[in-house]
């Protein structure tokens, strides 16, 4: 938690984690399946690319696999991480107090 002198009132957080999960499941992503067909030559990939009688891509079976470790670190704010000053309520000035007077005559 920071709360710096020169704004009283002002404080921040903010949070680091870094999670490693071995032998994960997910899927490929068809982005990578084109890719290791056309551009690596992966024959498994190719033959999960599906193309219509004119020769288009009609779709892409995507699969989960094992897709080892997956690892994600990152700094995130914390959900109550900053809590600024309010300002003081104003409060009416001599000039806009209200005054009454009355008089009485016999």
């Amino acid at each position: 938690m920071l709360q710096p002198e020169a704004v009283r009132g002002l404080s921040l957080a903010l949070h680091y984690f870094h999670i490693t999960v071995d032998d994960a499941i997910g899927l490929t992503g068809t982005t990578n399946i084109l890719n290791g067909c056309y551009n690596g030559g992966v024959d498994e990939y190719c033959g999960l690319v599906v193309r219509n009688n004119s020769g288009r891509i009609q779709y892409v079976n995507d699969f989960y696999a094992n897709i080892g470790t997956h690892h994600d670190q990152r700094y995130r704010p914390s959900p109550s991480a900053a809590r600024f000053p309010r300002r003081p309520a104003a409060s009416p000035s001599a000039s806009t107090a209200a005054t009454s007077s009355s008089t009485t005559s016999l």
